[in-house]
């Protein structure tokens, strides 16, 4: 896959920032499960670039006249 199909990691990264983040300061209040934080980053990261590919996929070829 090409670099530049990447569009939406940075959105992304930043839900995985803020979810850390937020899990950080709830760590005195509530204990998450490791297993739950894991699933969630492969979740997140997942559909990220699921969305970039989804949104750079190039438009199937349909009749016309070839040059």
């Amino acid at each position: 896959m090409r670099p530049d199909r990447f569009v939406h990691p940075t959105k992304g990264l930043s839900l995985l920032l803020a979810l850390i983040g937020i899990k950080m300061l709830a760590s005195g209040i509530v204990e998450l499960p490791v297993a739950a934080m894991l699933g969630t980053i492969v979740v997140v990261i997942s559909v990220s670039v699921w969305a970039s590919v989804r949104a750079t996929r190039r438009a199937p070829v349909t009749g016309g006249t070839a040059r």
